[in-house]
């Protein structure tokens, strides 16, 4: 019989049963959408697993301007949240 094995985050490895776990519908499928709740939550998960992660009123900030981002006049304004341009931290990540 063969063994199924799963590779995760990190090269972490475990054992899988082929009906252990199993999802119909993957995240994004019509028939499981992925909501912009998802979205940033996975956004917010991600940024708080950086290797030097941004402060949270800068993250917060980013994401209420994405969600009404048709009445941003200027989108060079996200940049200082996301660390400034070209990877440069913004002064408040600074301190």
């Amino acid at each position: 019989m063969t063994s199924l094995v799963a590779r995760i985050f990190e090269g972490t490895e475990r054992p899988v049963s082929p009906n252990s776990g199993w999802e119909e519908y993957v995240k994004g499928d019509p028939r499981d959408p992925f909501t912009l709740e998802d979205c940033v939550a996975r956004f917010l998960a991600w940024a708080a697993a950086a290797a030097r992660p941004l402060p949270a009123a800068d993250l917060e900030r980013f994401v209420a301007l994405v969600e009404r981002l048709e009445d941003v006049k200027d989108v060079a304004t996200l940049m200082p949240l996301l660390g400034g341009a070209a990877g440069v931290p913004s002064e408040e990540s600074r301190r």
